[in-house]
């Protein structure tokens, strides 16, 4: 691997040759054959395959959950396995002359740019993110109990994860607060806060290969749907109103 590298012609494998001839000024003359070996002057450059872009644009994998399956303790899963077909589809690889051969992922991580998750609770507490062993969390203040502990992190309001594969996984475990009436309201992380990188790695046919990091924002990607009251029985007894 490597851009750059040289492979030369085998010494001694193909020889220069000219017949030289030397005259001096009463017309005698002499002839000699003169060589040099070109091995190591005939060189080809390798080439490795290269990223064109790594720009991912990551709409239609949606890990979504509802405020109404937190209720009582119970918490509500989403899993997207669309990210690593999005990730692949985001760069062409050019194997400049050497054929065509193959792409893989590795590495799969989050990450946050910032704490702040534009969310908060339906008492207005703000949640905030934090990250541990991988897994991002998103949690309240101490002073203010809400949510569920998860392993050895309180009052968890909802927890992000990737796999090896790339599947990331939303478990919602307390309610969202949402713009008021309506079901099916959705709020949303906030742009720019986790991030879902992986190590994006070509190899050609003759074993060069090239590796970069490719990112996507999960802002927008990480939806919690509202919950409602609804009422239990529209039937009315009016006897006794005389």
């Amino acid at each position: 691997n490597g851009a750059g590298a040289i492979e030369s012609l085998a010494d001694g494998s193909v020889i220069l040759g000219a017949t030289y001839t030397a005259t001096d000024r009463d017309g005698d003359a002499v002839t000699t054959t003169i060589t040099t070996d070109l091995g190591g002057n005939v060189q080809f450059e390798n080439s490795v395959p290269a990223p064109v872009s790594s720009q991912v644009v990551s709409g239609g994998a949606v890990m979504l959950t509802q405020d109404a399956d937190t209720v009582g303790g119970a918490n509500d899963t989403s899993t997207a396995g669309a990210f690593a077909q999005q990730f692949l589809n985001a760069i062409t690889p050019n194997y400049s002359g050497d054929l065509n051969g193959t792409e893989a992922l590795s590495g799969w991580n989050l990450s946050l740019s910032s704490s702040a998750s534009g969310l908060t609770t339906n008492n207005g507490t703000a949640i905030t993110l934090s990250l541990v062993n991988g897994v991002v969390y998103g949690t309240t203040a101490t002073s203010t109990p809400t949510g569920e502990t998860v392993g050895s992190v309180s009052n968890v309001i909802f927890t992000i994860q990737v796999d090896g594969s790339g599947n990331v996984t939303t478990t919602q475990y307390g309610a969202i607060d949402h713009d008021p009436n309506g079901a099916g309201a959705l709020e949303s992380l906030a742009d720019g806060s986790v991030i879902l990188g992986a190590t994006y790695t070509a190899t050609d046919r003759d074993g060069d290969f090239v590796t970069t990091t490719i990112t996507t924002d999960l802002g927008g990607n990480v939806q919690f749907e509202n919950s409602v009251p609804a009422p239990v029985s529209s039937q009315v007894v009016s006897g006794g109103a005389v």
